[in-house]
């Protein structure tokens, strides 16, 4: 659960593949309440009355950014997208093992962390036994992929637009957590 703020012991935690309306889930022991962030209003669940006024306050003050967030992942998801609209990847370089730094072709820059894939997952084994051959990081001609050769000679990989998401989404994470 990504935790992106703690308000008076109140975690704020952010699931940006949620369903609308815009909302967040603020925690504090036994208390969970789900807060709409354009409102403030509570779908459901309650915090004792003092802490909700912090949360509140603090939903107010960040309103705009939640919403950035929120709505750059709703775009993302939009299932009008086509594979016409997938934007390449003009390079890519990894910044340590599991992370990527990524320029796409409309000048969008990311970092991508693949940590939590990688640690999981047989097809992972070649890189986790030899992080060094992160590194070896190939970029697809067209662009529309990364990927590394196995000791078979497979291929395993990403693609542009799931490289993308991840992007946009951890970024907002972050943003959000700043």
């Amino acid at each position: 659960m990504p935790v992106v703020a703690m308000v008076d012991g109140v975690k704020i935690e952010f699931y940006p593949d949620e369903h609308p309306p815009p909302h967040f889930p603020a925690r504090s022991a036994e208390f969970v309440a789900q807060i709409e962030i354009r409102t403030g209003r509570i779908l459901r669940g309650s915090l004792p009355p003092a802490k909700l006024g912090r949360v509140l306050s603090w939903t107010d003050r960040h309103q705009m950014d939640l919403m950035k967030a929120w709505t750059a992942v709703e775009e993302l998801r939009k299932p009008e997208r086509s594979m016409t609209e997938i934007v390449a990847i003009k390079s890519a370089e990894p910044v340590i093992f599991g992370v990527l730094k990524i320029v796409w072709t409309d000048d969008f820059a990311g970092v991508v962390d693949l940590r939590p894939l990688l640690a999981k997952g047989e097809m992972f084994e070649f890189l986790r036994a030899n992080p060094a051959r992160f590194d070896d990081l190939k970029l697809e001609d067209h662009g529309y992929k990364i990927f590394w050769l196995d000791d078979e000679g497979d291929e395993i990989d990403f693609g542009s637009d799931s490289l993308r998401q991840r992007a946009v989404r951890q970024a907002s994470l972050l943003h959000l957590a700043s």
